[in-house]
């Protein structure tokens, strides 16, 4: 598959490149983004009661987006987006969450460059949610810290936003595939951490690179929609994790597989995805290997008329083999979610959250049961 990407990007540079082509101007980057602002009231449960969790609490989550494209008289789109987290305490030492460059034809597909998930991600297909999220429980359900887990369907292998070429066929019949390629795994890029005089990353790193595949179908028959995928994932490493001391842990490589199913008829919905991940990891500084597996299944229905829209779902993870005991880490989430649409780009939506979670290592005195909460806010959209 590597071979393919790259033969991919050559015939499409080869094609920019020698066909006459004039942009009828050139890209103009507009403004985009959301604003996401939540109150919300959470019960911790422990079963030491030594800890008093904070019971209310303000969540945010902002970005914004540039972005602009031009289409050229032989029919290459080309496009360009960049987000910027705007919130604080998630910008970290860069602003930047995602920024790629899109070349597309009707004819051809798209080739996407750049910082963004594998099309594993991209294409996945979920269960209705109107809420803001499964993997949004664990801001307001205080997360074990013994506990691993995973919030998402989709196979990811630790290469998120993680820079990587990906290739999106024309839909033919309903049917979509997707390939990326990773050429240096997250964690990964060589000895400098800073950039060369033209701006781009240090040297190219030692071993380690990633390639995802997926398939995804959308069609309607009769008034029933029907959408689908399925996909893969393999990595080989090593990723090092955990600071580099003596709890580091290597990742020798890492594989997995996903499907997700989405049935829509009169305004219900009714979906489900799952997802496996096999992580092969060795631990240097105390001499020892294992492996970690973990599933992620999620089911849903949902009713959308309208201006409103309401869900009820549930997701399960399970985590084993990331200490010397073998049992599994488990989080359930139970979500009940609404959503009530004020007008152009302003949603209001909520959820009422259930976690039950069970730490493998069962140690009394940091041990959290799980707990309940009911979160709602506004997304306003610009």
């Amino acid at each position: 598959m590597k071979k393919f990407l790259l033969g991919t990007t050559a015939i499409v540079t080869a094609a920019a490149v020698t066909a006459p082509a004039v942009a009828a101007e050139k890209i103009t980057l507009s403004l985009g983004g959301y604003m996401e602002q939540y109150v919300g009231f959470a019960d911790n449960e422990s079963d030491t009661g030594r800890t008093d969790y904070r019971t209310f609490d303000v969540q945010s989550d902002t970005e914004v987006w540039f972005q602009g494209s031009t289409t050229l008289d032989n029919g290459l789109k080309f496009a360009v987006k960049i987000e910027m987290e705007a919130d604080g305490e998630d910008a970290g030492t860069s602003n930047i969450d995602e920024s790629y460059l899109d070349i597309s034809s009707a004819s051809f597909g798209a080739l996407r460059i750049g910082y963004e998930d594998p099309v594993t991600a991209l294409m996945h297909v979920t269960s209705p949610n109107y809420g803001p999220g499964y993997g949004d429980a664990d801001t307001w359900i205080v997360q074990d810290g013994g506990i691993s887990k995973q919030n998402d369907s989709y196979v990811l292998l630790g290469q998120g936003d993680e820079i990587k070429i990906s290739y999106f066929t024309p839909r033919f019949f309903g049917l979509q595939a997707g390939l990326t390629y990773v050429p240096e795994l997250e964690n990964n890029r060589g000895s400098g951490n800073g950039s060369n005089s033209s701006g781009m990353p240090n040297a190219i790193g030692g071993g380690g690179d990633a390639y995802f595949a997926a398939l995804n179908y959308t069609e309607t028959f009769g008034g029933l929609g029907v959408a689908a995928d399925v996909g893969y994932g393999r990595s080989s490493g090593p990723v090092t994790a955990g600071g580099g001391g003596t709890n580091s842990v290597d990742i020798k490589g890492a594989d997995g597989y996903q499907a997700g199913l989405q049935l829509s008829y009169a305004g219900f919905q009714f979906g489900g995805a799952y997802q496996y991940s096999d992580f092969h990891l060795a631990r240097p500084f105390i001499n020892d290997t294992a492996a970690s597996e973990g599933t992620v299944w999620e089911v849903g229905v949902g009713y959308k008329a309208g201006p409103w829209g309401v869900s009820l779902g549930y997701m399960s993870s399970e985590q084993t083999g990331l200490i010397s005991n073998a049992q599994e880490d488990k989080w359930d989430t139970y979500a009940l979610s609404g959503i009530y649409n004020l007008g152009p780009g302003i949603d209001v939506h909520g959820s009422v959250y259930y976690v039950d979670q069970e730490d493998e290592a069962k140690v009394d005195s940091t041990y959290n049961e799980g707990g309940w909460a009911v979160v709602a806010g506004f997304k306003l959209a610009f």
